[in-house]
């Protein structure tokens, strides 16, 4: 059977290339259609625009290989409870206290160089679903002398950029945006198929999750939010809502054209929960995934671990 995940495919905004992929049991039903459209570069003031979720109306392409890996044993499906057995990650020394950048403008440019002004990228404002840019702020000076928020900090800030491949940099003129703390976080655990969010030093919300498949394994590292979207169909596979993170599959090269982007999202499927059956994305109960998408701030680091 061919299971269903949700890839991102990236476009210009005037623009959509749309595919239909028929869907099989993981999370579509077979006569469920999908849409994709391509990542490509367009000039904003002369800058290359890497609009890296497309055009609207939101558009989202769905594919899992053929699988049937599953995980040992039973997994208990979910749980709002904070007595999973899971560890408490202290190891992992996550920051109490993140910031985004959000945009104020319709594009903002983020450069390679600070100083140089190299390689320039756009990134248009608001997103194709409408919400705002929002980047997770991991340094604010080229020097690395300065911390966020001081007023005699550098003039750029640099942030992480949803781009593939994962783990990409760049920096953005502190003008273009708004800078805020969040003190949010989350925990994606690969080896325990569990989901862990934070509020402070509070656990806000746990539970056990679908992963990806030991070929199409969801990517390791340090995410973000970057876009909360919301299902009018709440029975499909997507669930209620889809939780967008900064990150794409490190499996494939491209799903239909287009890049493969991951995200948090519900299910159809609840009892495949605890089990490594997805493309990369990670699914969680419907009612968990709609708790999820209104307790996390968009820019909310997402650590993925083994």
């Amino acid at each position: 059977m061919r299971s269903t995940d949700w890839m991102e495919m990236v476009g210009t905004r005037g623009a959509l290339i749309l595919a239909s992929i028929l869907l099989a049991s993981g999370c579509a039903s077979s006569t469920d259609p999908s849409t994709e459209h391509a990542q490509t570069l367009r000039s904003v003031a002369g800058m290359p625009v890497a609009d890296t979720l497309g055009p609207p109306p939101p558009t989202l392409g769905f594919g899992d290989p053929d699988s049937t890996e599953t995980t040992s044993g039973s997994i208990s499906p979910a749980t709002g409870e904070q007595d999973m057995g899971l560890p408490d990650y202290a190891d992992l020394d996550l920051p109490a206290i993140s910031y985004v950048a959000t945009a104020t403008g319709s594009a903002i440019t983020s450069v390679a160089n600070p100083l140089t002004g190299q390689s320039p990228i756009g990134f248009a404002n608001p997103t194709q679903f409408g919400g705002p840019r929002v980047f997770l702020v991991t340094d604010d000076d080229p020097t690395g002398d300065r911390l966020v928020g001081q007023p005699e900090s550098d003039n750029y800030v640099r942030v992480s950029l949803p781009l593939k491949p994962n783990g990409q940099q760049g920096w953005i003129p502190r003008s273009q945006v708004t800078i805020t703390p969040v003190e949010h976080r989350a925990v994606v655990d690969l080896a325990n198929h569990a989901v862990t969010v934070w509020e402070g030093d509070d656990v806000v919300l746990q539970t056990r999750a679908v992963t990806g498949t030991p070929s199409t394994p969801t990517p390791l590292g340090l995410f973000y939010v970057r876009d909360i979207i919301e299902k009018a169909d709440t029975s499909g596979p997507y669930g209620p809502r889809i939780v967008a993170l900064s990150g794409f599959s490190e499996a494939m090269d491209s799903f239909g054209g287009g890049l493969p982007a991951i995200a948090i999202h519900g299910t159809n499927r609840p009892e495949l929960i605890g089990q490594e059956r997805s493309n990369g994305c990670v699914r969680i109960p419907n009612d968990l995934i709609t708790e999820l998408a209104e307790i996390v701030p968009l820019g909310t680091p997402v650590t993925i671990v083994a």
